[in-house]
This record gives C-alpha cells, structure tokens and sequence, in this order.
C-alpha cells in the first residue's frame, strides 16, 4: 500500500518543480500603443480696426486647433493673411463691416508671426511650444 503513495508523491514533487520554473520563466513585455491627446481647440477672436489688428498680440499654444473669428470694423474691404501659415490660413479680402471664420491648426512655433492686412504688417500671432517633437531632446 506504500507503494501507490510514493508515486503521488513523486507525482507532486514534479508539479511542484515544474510549476516553480514555470512561474520564474521572464514574461514577454507587453506593446505598447503610444496615446496621442488631441489637439486643444481654441476660439480666437481679432478685428481690423484702421488696417490695424486688435489685439495688436496674439499667442496659442502649439497643435492647437484655432477657430479664428475675424472682424473688419473698416469701411472698406481688407485682405488679412498670416506670414508664416499661408499654406494653412487662406488670405482672402473681408468685406467691410462683416466676419470671416477661418480654421487652421498651429502647429509652428514662434513668436514672430506677423498679421498682414493688405500686405502691410498689422499684428503679432505667437505659438508657444517646443520646435521638438514630443518624445525627443
């Protein structure tokens, strides 16, 4: 009768190894999947006020995505653009009296770009952030 216990036993005594190294074996690391946050939206608001801009200075953070109200207070029609983002902000004339929206992401950084109100510099748009792309130094 001993002689079915000791197989148990021997039986228990390999699970019990086999499950130690089992258990002590390195996992595989899992993926990970790199979370992008969208982009903040922002409303801007800015007027043409004697083919000037107001406010004369204007900031947003980088990636944003504007929502650019444009007003012409003048009497007559004016063309604002965006040195800088022409390729992203069209430069189209503002009737007189009425607003234009415009959407465009700012996804340059600077301090310098400059509001042209027909051609002639009227204000400043500034983009605060890195020149960096997340993730690198």
């Amino acid at each position: 009768m001993t002689h079915p216990y000791r197989w148990l036993a021997l039986a228990v005594a390999i699970g019990a190894v086999a499950l130690a190294l089992f258990a002590s074996a390195p996992k595989p690391t899992p993926r990970l999947t790199p979370v992008t946050a969208a982009a903040p939206a922002e409303s801007l608001g800015i007027e043409i006020v004697s083919g000037a801009v107001r406010p004369e200075r204007t900031a947003v953070a980088k990636g944003s995505a504007i929502t650019l109200a444009v007003r012409n207070r003048d009497d007559v029609p004016r063309r604002l653009s965006l040195a800088g983002y022409e390729d992203r902000l069209p430069s189209d004339a503002i009737p007189a009296r009425e607003t234009r929206i415009r959407q465009f992401t700012a996804d340059r950084p600077g301090e310098d770009f400059v509001w042209l109100v027909d051609g002639a510099p009227a204000g400043i748009f500034a983009v605060a952030g890195s020149h960096l792309e997340e993730g690198h130094r």
